[in-house]
């Protein structure tokens, strides 16, 4: 029995697909000289900033790419952020039923309150875990673990939802069930989920 569900924010809850990685293009291009377009940024859409650096291998000693790249994205996102659909109704049914509801985001703290406080969405939410609150990040177990320690919640009786690789291997490794959002998903490869959701709506027949 499920009673309670965890989701990823950017791809799942909200759409920033389109301001995330054109701010990362952008920032590569004034900040390190590089050329990148911005389907070929996409995949690394959902992973913290700095392991995207990392996997770019993108140097970033004092953490001022990742500062620029942030804070570009944060006033980007004001214009170009929007709530999927149906995601508003799905919460409100959801809490009216009791079920223990977090967030678990790769983004970081300046993010989430720049970029998702101000949509009116943190009181449904029981714990909001961001990539500040854990030494390692998605893919690793530790951010949904940490929802676990601050909710109390079991693993064994909760869903994890999310729209990238990086979520689904943080479900694999932390034993959680985890659900894909079909709605907003760009790269389905190398995902196997527990469920496949089209629309948001489809998370209410499961439960």
């Amino acid at each position: 029995m499920i009673n309670s569900v965890i989701f990823d924010i950017d791809g799942t809850i909200t759409d920033t697909e389109y301001p995330a990685m054109e701010a990362l293009r952008i920032t590569l291009e004034q900040k390190a000289g590089l050329h990148y377009t911005h389907e070929q940024l996409k995949k690394y859409f959902g992973i913290p900033s700095a392991d995207t650096l990392v996997a770019l291998n993108v140097p970033d000693p004092d953490g001022s790419i990742v500062k620029s790249w942030s804070s570009l994205f944060c006033e980007m996102a004001k214009e170009h952020t929007k709530i999927f659909d149906e995601i508003v109704p799905v919460l409100d049914i959801l809490k009216a039923n009791k079920i223990t509801l977090g967030v678990v985001t790769s983004k970081n703290k300046i993010e989430f309150n720049e970029s998702f406080v101000p949509l009116g969405l943190c009181n449904y939410f029981k714990a909001c875990v961001d990539s500040e609150m854990t030494e390692k990040h998605k893919p690793f177990a530790d951010p949904l673990n940490k929802f676990f320690e601050l909710t109390g919640a079991f693993k064994q009786n909760a869903l994890y939802i999310g729209d990238s690789i990086f979520d689904y291997q943080t479900a694999r490794a932390a034993g959680v069930t985890f659900a894909l959002a079909g709605w907003g998903c760009c790269n389905p490869e190398g995902i196997f989920p527990d469920y496949y959701f089209h629309r948001p709506t489809d998370l209410l027949n499961l439960l």
